[in-house]
């Protein structure tokens, strides 16, 4: 940079401003620490105030030769890796850069700059920002100096040049080296920022970096600066804060006091409230200013990503607040884990997610379901007094898509249940490899056998708990319509909403059984595959068929009959095409006629919860957006029930056939009572995920009001944007702790990573090694997607396996469909291939011929509707969508769950 064209405006730039701005790039700028400090102004979070004298100009302060020879040094060591004889000259030029004196303009600069800032006696800390520091991949982390406690402008310019003179250590050419940075590309910025009058500082970790929990904090502290804490010269006190899922329930849980080498664990009833001798005891921070400082930390990472919220955090207090005055993400953390899986790749899935999350989830809709999850895959075990492993997280977002902890799940099902990793991976869909097992002794199968027995006792009384619990949330959900939000107060608001975020799957255990277990099914098919081999999946599938309807099911019959009345009725068929007024409220005898009227306000008061995608908070259901509800109707006038039940009667007829010259008298007899079980349970599996939504839409209407009220506040732009907001954030934003410009800042940038993770083609697996695992991503080091192997048979015919989950075979042509609101793009009878399909896909299957879907499993929302409707489908079948092409002519072998190419388009 020419130094004519230096100014105090360019040399020293305000971090609060580079936040508002959020310029893309920024970090080859400022350097990373910079801009993370930038960062948290954006959002609001506390920092001191911060200038950073950009990379550029710190490039121009130091002479061309000596920079080179700097370079030179550095590039010795690669080479000969002579580490005395490379340190002594790297200190000779370190000496020079010290002893320079910076140029005239720019030190009338810095004497501009702590003159308008009043600054000449205040007491400064000045800070690297090397680019690459801090970075998700490489922290630097010790490797660049700071210089505190500086007054003055002689002495502000002779910490400049020291911090600057740090790019040129040992340690940091070692350091580049280990991570593949060249030299040449090494670069310094330099912030400063008034020295905090600190009584303590520490760091803060958003998970144990001990073993990678991720329900736990660990903050360290010492009195007075940090900086020897920092660079482990001293030991400080540590406390471990424990959160649940939700973010709203702190303790205290752990306390290692300083010069101690011992964590004394503490007993689950703490509170977070300072005990009665709590003022006694040395502690730097008592439990209440511990889970305060917790909690900032916590809003910090999640204000920085949501989906991966895991941050490194300096601090320091005053006595009155806590200030952070650097945050860098944690680039290499474990993962917390059974001791079995600890030897063994992570493995992560979205191949039973896929099919209910295929969109990046919200910032709103995070937590809840991590809740939902964590709470739903240990309910089973711990009905049965199983002792499951505490703080395990299950569930984990990458790049915004939801996936599953496939390997804790197939390791609690095989100790508890003896359910082998292949099962598993058969229920859950998707192509996720198999954990390595133990051998078994007879202690393992002896306490299976209780949990079987414990199970026959103990779940149907559970089921029967989920059944009343529906019918409560029914009778709840007419009063929940029918309320006036609008009178109630904000904490009111705000208490239902953060209670439904943290319980509402513990406070509806019964129908979280109900929607998670469905063990018969599994022991059905074992049984029959053990009984006809080849055929057993086409004779499940047809058994299936037989017996009550779900009620996802029922909700497509109930739709075709609502599409044949609107068919009779030219009105309807107006109103439905129109773009009157799509409330039932607002429909009249002038828009359609009674007995339309009459049939539609029944099918909403009965299915309106439901909607496109209806596990996404941020959606609205059929009641809210009639759009897709019409186009559904409209669509469906054609469709022939006649066809699909007698499909049925010919699939439950065939299956018993077989299984009369496969198996003997007591054999059907337990085969019947095992369907009979099954069909129970995966028609309540709907059932209660259908009341799930109840509740959902009633957690949906309460944000909306409190973003209406923030809408009218001119905090956020719109109603809908509090979706992007968490519950923390959403109760700050109404009680004044978070500004406007925070708000909108978070809104803006979690939308534009949205947009970011919507372009990403996610795998369906994802591997990671358990001592590493915040270096691999979905969309870097990663497991690649799998994709369904192409295979040409003896006819010529390309084919390719999915799993069979309905016995009927189909020939027609192919139409891939991205959402349910295109159903106006296929024909009646078309062959379906979609990517993952869920209760608003109903429509398309009852126009469809057979449905293809990428994702499912055997108890997928596909699997169980093709069985019931007797619509030929295959599902689990990656990569099918890029394969075949619309107007392709294929083959559907229902019984084999195989899909064949007869001619392209």
């Amino acid at each position: 940079m020419r130094l004519s064209a230096m100014s105090e405006a360019r040399c020293f730039l305000d971090c609060h401003q580079i936040g508002m701005e959020q310029n893309e790039g920024v970090d080859a700028l400022i350097g990373g620490k910079a801009a993370q400090l930038a960062l948290l102004s954006r959002y609001g979070l506390p920092v001191p105030p911060s200038f950073v004298i950009p990379a550029p100009i710190c490039r121009s302060l130091i002479p061309d030769l000596l920079w080179q020879s700097a370079i030179a040094v550095c590039s010795q060591y690669a080479r000969e890796g002579t580490n005395e004889e490379v340190e002594k000259k790297l200190q000779r030029i370190r000496l020079r850069i010290w002893g320079l004196r910076l140029r005239a303009d720019f030190r009338a600069c810095l004497y501009g700059f702590l003159t308008s800032k009043n600054w000449h006696d205040q007491v400064l800390a000045v800070r690297s920002s090397a680019i690459g520091e801090d970075g998700k991949q490489h922290s630097f982390a010790g490797i660049y100096r700071s210089e505190l406690n500086v007054v003055g402008n002689d002495a502000l310019e002779s910490a400049i040049l020291q911090v600057i003179a740090s790019l040129w250590t040992l340690q940091a050419c070692a350091y580049r080296e280990s991570i593949q940075c060249r030299h040449d590309d090494a670069s310094m910025a330099v912030i400063v920022m008034p020295m905090v009058d600190s009584i303590a500082a520490g760091v803060a970790f958003t998970c144990d970096p001990r073993d990678g929990r991720e329900d736990r904090l660990l903050i360290s502290s010492v009195y007075g600066l940090a900086d020897e804490l920092v660079t482990g010269k001293v030991s400080g006190e540590d406390v471990i804060i424990q959160r649940d899922w939700s973010c709203q329930d702190w303790r205290v849980v752990g306390r290692r006091l300083k010069g101690s080498s011992v964590m004394q664990m503490l007993g689950n009833d703490r509170s977070g409230k300072d005990t009665k001798n709590e003022a006694d005891r040395p502690y730097i921070l008592n439990d209440t200013k511990a889970i305060q400082l917790a909690q900032l930390a916590m809003r910090a990472a999640k204000a920085f990503d949501y989906a991966q919220a895991f941050l490194d955090i300096e601090w320091v207090f005053d006595g009155e607040q806590f200030f952070l005055v650097q945050a860098r993400p944690i680039s290499a953390r474990s993962s917390f884990t059974y001791p079995q899986l600890r030897t063994q790749k992570l493995i992560w899935t979205n191949g039973n997610t896929k099919e209910i999350f295929p969109f990046p989830m919200k910032a709103s809709e995070l937590e809840p379901m991590l809740c939902a999850i964590n709470e739903m895959l240990t309910l089973a075990p711990r009905v049965l007094g199983i002792q499951v492993l505490e703080g395990l997280q299950r569930a984990r977002l990458f790049d915004g898509r939801l996936y599953l902890n496939v390997s804790a799940i197939q390791w609690e099902l095989f100790q508890h249940f003896d359910l082998r990793p292949d099962d598993v991976n058969f229920i859950f869909g998707g192509h996720q490899p198999a954990i390595t097992l133990p051998s078994r002794n007879w202690h393992n199968r002896l306490r299976v056998a209780r949990n079987f027995l414990l199970a026959f006792v103990r779940f149907p009384a559970y089921r029967r708990r989920g059944l009343r619990e529906a019918s409560d949330v029914a009778v709840n959900a007419i009063v929940w319509r029918q309320q006036d939000l609008s009178l109630l107060e904000i904490r009111e608001l705000l208490e239902e909403l953060g209670d439904r975020a943290r319980h509402t799957y513990r406070q509806f255990q019964g129908m979280c059984l109900m929607q998670g277990a469905s063990g018969t099914l599994i022991q059905l098919q074992k049984l029959i595959d053990k009984l006809c081999g080849d055929e057993s999946k086409a004779i499940v599938a047809a058994l299936m068929t037989e017996g009550e309807k779900s009620i996802s099911a029922q909700q497509g019959l109930d739709l075709i009959q609502l599409a044949k009345l609107a068919a009779q009725d030219q009105i309807a068929m107006r109103f439905l095409t129109s773009e009157e007024a799509s409330t039932p409220c607002e429909i009249d005898d002038a828009l359609c006629t009674p007995a339309f009227k009459q049939a539609y306000v029944e099918f909403l008061d009965k299915y309106g919860h439901r909607g496109n995608y209806e596990s996404y908070l941020s959606r609205p259901s059929w009641r809210e957006q009639t759009e897709n509800l019409h186009l559904a109707i409209i669509n469906l006038v054609d469709a022939d029930i006649g066809v699909l039940e007698q499909r049925q009667r010919q699939q439950i007829e065939w299956a018993w056939t077989r299984l009369g010259e496969r198996c003997h008298f007591f054999q059907r007899i337990l085969i019947r009572q095992l369907q009979r079980q099954a069909k129970i349970e995966c028609n309540q599996r709907e059932f209660a995920r259908s009341h799930f939504a109840l509740v959902h839409a009633r957690s949906r209407a309460l944000m909306l009001e409190i973003g209406r009220r923030l809408t009218e506040q001119e905090k956020i732009a719109a109603p809908v944007d509090i979706f992007h907001l968490d519950y923390a954030e959403i109760e700050s934003a109404c009680i004044g702790d978070l500004p406007a410009y925070a708000l909108q800042n978070r809104i803006v940038d979690r939308k534009r990573k949205i947009e970011r993770w919507e372009q990403i083609a996610v795998p369906d697996v994802v591997l990671q090694d358990v001592h590493n695992v915040a270096r691999q991503s979905a969309d870097s080091q990663s497991q690649e997607p799998a994709n369904v192997v192409s295979v040409k048979s003896q006819e010529g015919f390309f084919q390719w396996q999915g799993i069979a989950v309905s016995m009927s075979s189909y020939r027609g042509k192919v139409v891939f469909l991205e959402s349910p609101s295109e159903i106006g793009a296929m024909q009646q009878g078309d062959v379906v291939v979609a990517m993952s399909t869920d209760p608003s896909w109903l429509p398309v299957f009852l126009k469809a011929g057979a449905m293809i879907v990428e994702t499912g499993g055997y108890l997928s929302h596909t699997a169980i509707v093709a069985r019931e409707l007797g619509i030929p489908s295959v599902v689990n079948v990656p990569g099918i969508a890029k394969l075949l092409k619309n107007g392709d002519e294929v083959w559907l072998d229902g019984p084999n769950g195989r899909v064949v190419l007869l001619a392209a388009s």
